[in-house]
């Protein structure tokens, strides 16, 4: 159940790149997710140069629990993206 919680502890001490990937990356969140903590914007941008968190209703599997609202979440993205010079 913690295995998450579990790998990402245990990785803590892991030497990782000081480098923040500038690759674009939005994170989708449920609201009730019992295996992840959702990171704040502050948190993601501590890795992403171009990074947003986004958090729904519902649990861990929340592409499969509330597909409309996150191809909504997802398209709203894309149309933000498609918008920009």
């Amino acid at each position: 159940v913690y295995l998450y919680q579990e790998l990402v502890s245990k990785a803590a001490h892991l030497k990782m790149s000081q480098d923040k990937s500038s690759i674009p990356t939005h994170f989708i969140f449920g609201d009730d997710d019992r295996f992840l903590n959702i990171p704040s914007q502050e948190e993601a941008e501590q890795f992403f140069e171009q990074a947003s968190v986004s958090v729904i209703p519902g649990g861990h599997w929340i592409q499969r629990e509330k597909i409309a609202e996150v191809n909504a979440e997802l398209k709203s993205l894309f149309d933000q993206m498609k918008a920009r010079p």
